[in-house]
């Protein structure tokens, strides 16, 4: 009898844990699976931006040939993590295309098969109306990857449609590792049907066309996988993903149960003997039972129990206080409970609504930061064309210098777009961004300028960004135009923090400055730009002529600039 209860309750017991081990692997599968699609998601969104800009817009009609040199640089697939960019007229032609390693950070040779995997699509390349998108998965014979495409419209997002535009992205070894530490969940993944899959892969695709969704196969003695799948173009499964988990869970259960059990049946063998024992001992049974009673209660804590009262002498009348005791402390934890509950609601109301307050004030400021970006990148635009027109170089310089204080103010509002955080960017990866812009917007000299930059890892909040970006234009800008009249050279960045305070560095091999220059008087807007920012900034200017140009200032780190 005893036997077969316990291989009754270890079938009942395994089969919970096998239903837990399944239950928290599914959860793991569609933890990832959101992942994944608000990655697709965050693609389709940056795609809007782009096929919503005039820029692209006037590509695509062909008023704008320029625009594959302003935009589509190498760093541009890089700081959005994109690995190609396909661009083609309202007939599905392709006008450009381009595929970046990003790994290596550089251009690759488009591959033939994508190419042909566009073509034959053209729910990508064909759109009637400005409001339609694309955003889906995709497998060919040697990538997995996802997919957006747009029609190019206007930046009030008017028609008509003026091209095509479509992103997209490898889901390669390094995509998957970055997934996985979004997600903090391994997983691995394979084409649908693809060639020599392993053995449970191939499985889990037989069991989704026989109708099972997101199966969990045991695929060794010590691990199980779960499996999903993401649908292409034309709604059948493009992509597997399978979630690797070891059965440590189970296994446990089963080694505890097998404790439990001998452990069980030494306890029962004994308390029968016990009971064979003691049977006349109807005192010591009473004491061994009052005992056992309060040993449950230290143990478990349900103060909800009590004793049965029999007959009438000291051991019962010791009983009968016990159960007083027991009805007291029940009364009082019941009111303590009730009070602890009450709390614990006002406590949890309050934090959903402060939660709900600071994702708003998120939202809120990152629509700003996004808004101020657009705005400013619409300025840009609108100064890019009017450059085109000018003839006067004066007027043109003007403009251009104008173009570089915008876009340094723009790069800082998308880097706190792009930012987690919202308060602060790192200024190394801005002054790169700044100054490969600066030099395709002033350096047309037919030997080249050699840029370098050293910057530690240093977050700068938006008060002190913004100027220090504007002082750092204001000094390339003011190197590329005037210190290299002949021939090439060199311009160097330096920015650390030293001592409580920022040292910002910027020297070039070039003419260096005239014979006694003095800045406080100076008429160049440029120079009174510097002196005004670093003012702002709290800071001191030091120009000197050292081999070139050396201009060093230094401002203290931590305090709000206004």
């Amino acid at each position: 009898m005893l036997t077969f209860l316990g291989l009754a309750m270890r079938f009942s017991v395994l089969s919970s844990y096998r239903d837990m081990e399944n239950n928290a692997l599914k959860e793991r599968l569609m933890q990832i699976k959101n992942t994944i699609n608000n990655e697709l998601d965050g693609l389709n969104s940056t795609l809007a931006d782009w096929t919503g800009w005039d820029d692209t817009k006037d590509y695509a009609l062909g008023t704008y040939p320029e625009y594959i040199q302003d935009n589509m640089m190498d760093a541009s697939f890089t700081n959005l993590s994109i690995n190609f960019i396909w661009i083609g007229d309202t007939e599905g032609r392709e006008l450009f295309a381009k595929m970046v390693d990003l790994t290596k950070g550089e251009e690759i040779p488009f591959p033939g098969e994508l190419r042909h995997y566009i073509r034959n699509h053209p729910q990508l390349t064909h759109f009637t109306t400005v409001k339609e998108k694309v955003k889906t998965f995709f497998a060919t014979q040697e990538d997995l990857g996802m997919i957006a495409a747009q029609p190019v419209r206007d930046s009030n997002d008017n028609g008509p449609v003026s091209g095509i535009f479509i992103m997209g992205k490898y889901m390669d070894s390094n995509w998957v590792k970055k997934i996985s530490t979004i997600s903090t969940q391994p997983f691995i993944v394979y084409k649908f049907d693809g060639s020599n899959l392993p053995l449970p892969v191939q499985k889990a695709c037989k069991d989704y066309k026989d109708g099972l969704t997101d199966p969990v196969l045991i695929t060794s003695k010590h691990s199980i996988s779960g499996f999903t799948f993401l649908s292409g173009l034309d709604g059948t499964p493009a992509v597997v993903l399978e979630v690797p988990q070891p059965r440590t869970l189970f296994e446990a259960a089963w080694r505890s149960l097998g404790y439990f059990f001998g452990v069980t049946t030494a306890i029962a063998i004994l308390l029968i003997v016990v009971m064979v024992i003691l049977i006349d001992r109807l005192v010591l049974l009473r004491l061994i039972n009052l005992n056992n009673f309060l040993n449950t209660i230290s143990v478990n804590g349900d103060i909800t129990q009590r004793l049965t009262v029999t007959g009438k002498d000291e051991i019962s009348d010791l009983m009968y206080t016990l159960n007083g005791m027991m009805d007291t402390i029940e009364q009082s934890d019941r009111a303590l409970q009730k009070a602890h509950d009450q709390l614990e609601l006002k406590v949890q109301e309050r934090t959903a609504e402060l939660a709900d307050i600071i994702n708003e004030k998120n939202i809120l400021i990152k629509e700003v930061h996004h808004r101020v970006k657009n705005n400013l990148q619409i300025i840009l635009s609108l100064l890019n064309m009017q450059s085109r027109k000018v003839n006067d170089e004066q007027t043109l310089s003007l403009l251009h210098d104008s173009q570089s204080r915008i876009e340094s103010m723009a790069l800082v509002h998308e880097m706190l777009y792009q930012s987690d955080t919202l308060e602060k960017i790192n200024f190394k990866n801005y002054l790169e961004s700044l100054a490969s812009n600066l030099f395709q917007l002033f350096w047309r000299g037919e030997n080249p300028v050699t840029f370098s930059l050293e910057c530690g890892t240093i977050e700068l909040e938006i008060e002190t960004a913004i100027p220090c970006g504007l002082l750092v234009s204001e000094l390339i800008t003011n190197s590329l135009k005037h210190a290299f009249p002949v021939g090439s050279g060199v311009l160097h960045i330096q920015f650390f923090l030293e001592s409580g305070n920022y040292i910002l560095i910027v020297e070039d091999n070039g003419i260096g400055f005239p014979p006694h220059f003095d800045r406080d008087n100076s008429s160049s807007l440029g120079m009174q730009l510097v002196s005004s920012l670093t003012r702002q900034l709290d800071g001191e200017l030091v120009i000197s002529n050292t081999d070139g140009a050396h201009i060093e200032v230094t401002f203290p780190a931590g305090s709000n600039k206004t």
